[in-house]
């Protein structure tokens, strides 16, 4: 069965697909990524982190959450400090 030509409909929609695995792969990446350098910028300046402060950075997921976080944990003195909400 041949590809249908542009404009036609398809169930397939690889490229679509494709894209999408890409994005969520990139972002889990980058996720985990600013979870470590939030979890390093603790431990750089000091500040004790417990297993449930690790465990809630690292499952984070959300890219902006960790950028707040990751400011925040340039100030906190205690590490359940970053999860208080302004």
């Amino acid at each position: 069965m041949p590809w249908p030509s542009d404009g036609e409909a398809s169930d397939r929609e690889p490229a679509d697909g494709v894209d999408q695995t890409v994005d969520a792969v990139r972002r889990g990446r980058e996720g985990g990524e600013r979870a470590q350098m939030v979890l390093r910028l603790l431990e750089w300046r000091c500040v004790p982190v417990s297993d449930a402060v690790r465990e809630r950075v690292d499952a984070c997921t959300e890219l902006d959450r960790l950028e707040v976080w990751a400011q925040r944990a340039m100030h906190v003195t205690d590490a359940t400090d970053l999860f208080v909400e302004e």
